[in-house]
């Protein structure tokens, strides 16, 4: 129950602390790159190698995720801490 707290905790300091139209333009940028990578990297790769392959739109998925989790990341640690 007191881990439930604290992982609230932190989610609600995070939310509070965090500049929301910046976070929603990189979110919005980030599927925007997510689309355009769907839709005209499998159209160039079956034209070329005659194959339906979703290799780059789920290269571009895995790196949007692990950006994603480095921006909760280094937003989570206290500015004081950070620039130390």
């Amino acid at each position: 129950m007191e881990y439930k707290k604290t992982l609230y905790n932190l989610y609600y300091k995070w939310w509070k602390n965090i500049d929301k139209f910046i976070f929603s333009l990189i979110i919005l940028l980030f599927f925007i790159g997510l689309f355009f990578s769907l839709v005209s990297t499998s159209l160039i790769v079956s034209d070329k190698l005659d194959t339906n392959d979703y290799s780059f739109f789920f290269k571009h998925l895995i790196f949007i995720i692990f950006w994603l989790f480095i921006i909760f990341g280094l937003s989570s640690i206290d500015q004081e801490k950070l620039l130390k």
